[in-house]
């Protein structure tokens, strides 16, 4: 694992004493509440593991609210497979009082033959109901092959999906399944 994902683990499992590093299989959960100053609240949970052939992950969560009306929630994990995969997923979402909506998300994964996906989004939706959604993906396969495709919709003009197949080589090919 990184180093960032090391010190977040060691910042959400008890300040430190546990360590995702450790040889030795298991799960570790944990979680906290505060009071924020000035209004609002606080939670957040994380759980780590190893598994008996060398996988480990750590995912986390918050959700905060500032006394106002407004609240966030994050999420965060990454993996890693005992045999070299791995997966780094991210997301924070923000609701307001009068109902407006943002979010934005990641995931990127990659495989021990060289395959990879990436996809990052976002989602958002003020209070009378305007809202819009774009989705950008791009994926190689194991021999290079890649797709790029990218999603959008918004109130009033629907989806619009563009998507597009190259060769190891670069050239365009035929998209399939």
């Amino acid at each position: 694992m990184s180093n960032k994902t090391n010190l977040m683990l060691s910042v959400i499992l008890c300040g430190g004493a546990i360590s995702a590093t450790a040889a030795t299989p298991g799960i570790v959960h944990a979680r906290t509440a505060w009071a924020r100053p000035g209004g609002g609240v606080g939670a957040a949970s994380g759980t780590a593991y190893r598994g008996p052939n060398g996988g480990t992950g750590v995912r986390a969560r918050t959700l905060t609210t500032n006394g106002q009306g407004t609240a966030t929630g994050t999420g965060y994990g990454a993996y890693k497979g005992a045999y070299g995969s791995t997966l780094d997923r991210r997301a924070t979402t923000t609701v307001s009082k009068s109902g407006a909506v943002s979010h934005q998300g990641t995931v990127d994964a990659t495989g021990k033959s060289g395959t990879s996906f990436a996809t990052s989004n976002s989602f958002s939706r003020t209070a009378p109901g305007n809202g819009t959604f774009d989705r950008n993906t791009e994926i190689t396969g194991k021999t290079g092959n890649t797709y790029q495709g990218s999603t959008t919709w918004s109130k009033g003009t629907g989806y619009q999906h563009t998507g597009t197949c190259k060769s190891a080589s670069g050239a365009v090919i035929p998209c399939k399944l």
